[in-house]
């Protein structure tokens, strides 16, 4: 019986240990792929300048790469910094598993909801990726529960075709999406009226998990940063830090 038990306390360790690795390797390898994109970014636009006296844009350079490249955000001084996807096929969450290049990838790029339109734009922006506990992709949002982290780092950043739109954080947020009324909020992108949308800001200041000092009005354009709000997959709950375009 010791000898039963012993070599299933052996498979569950090895199990876990090889788990462990593939988190790991992936990991790194999602790493070195955009340090390796980043690269690429910088020396395609450092060319452009040097050598045809333009400049080009990072958007611009991915979305030779691939035209479903939206946008690309940033969050200065933290590790997130990635393109921003949207998918022209009907599964609006194509890149929840998918890399730049549409490859399969267990940690996904950030994607625009497919209701929304970033050329419009549409009234509230939700993008989505992944909470790794590496703290890439949207790992790194998890510290915005805490109102200093908010104090360092107050600015997104979002380049889109335009040109790079800044946004000031309003509000830090958590949904339940197993309950109807946080499901409701979760699916806002777009008022029917000026009244619909009071109620949901009323909302948003009412559930912040702490006051940033930004007012939001009815006019505003809005950003919803979203990731799972534990790092378990398939958690109800989800983390949202919103911000307020300048």
């Amino acid at each position: 019986m010791r000898k039963v038990l012993h070599r299933i306390f052996l498979l569950i360790f090895l199990a876990a240990l090889t788990g462990l690795l593939w988190y790991g390797v992936n990991g790194w390898r999602q790493q070195h792929k955009y340090a390796l994109l980043r690269e690429r970014l910088e020396q395609e636009q450092k060319r452009a300048s040097e050598e045809e006296g333009i400049s080009r844009s990072r958007l611009e350079i991915l979305q030779e790469i691939n035209p479903d490249v939206k946008a690309y955000i940033e969050i200065p001084d933290t590790k997130l910094s990635y393109p921003v996807m949207q998918s022209s096929l009907e599964e609006g969450n194509w890149y929840l598993m998918r890399d730049l290049y549409g490859n399969w990838d267990y940690y996904g790029t950030p994607y625009l909801d497919i209701r929304c339109d970033i050329e419009a734009p549409s009234r509230n922006l939700w993008i989505y990726g992944h909470n790794m506990s590496s703290g890439r992709m949207f790992g790194s949002l998890r510290n915005y529960r805490k109102k200093s982290y908010f104090e360092e780092h107050p600015e997104i950043m979002l380049e889109v075709e335009e040109g790079t739109e800044s946004y000031e954080i309003a509000a830090v947020i958590e949904l339940d999406l197993s309950l109807p009324e946080d499901g409701e909020l979760f699916l806002f992108v777009d008022p029917d009226t000026e009244e619909e949308y009071e109620k949901y800001l009323e909302e948003i200041r009412r559930r912040s998990l702490y006051s940033t000092g930004v007012e939001l009005s009815a006019e505003d354009h809005l950003i919803s940063l979203t990731t799972c709000g534990r790092l378990e997959a398939g958690t109800p709950r989800r983390l949202v830090v919103i911000g307020r375009l300048l």
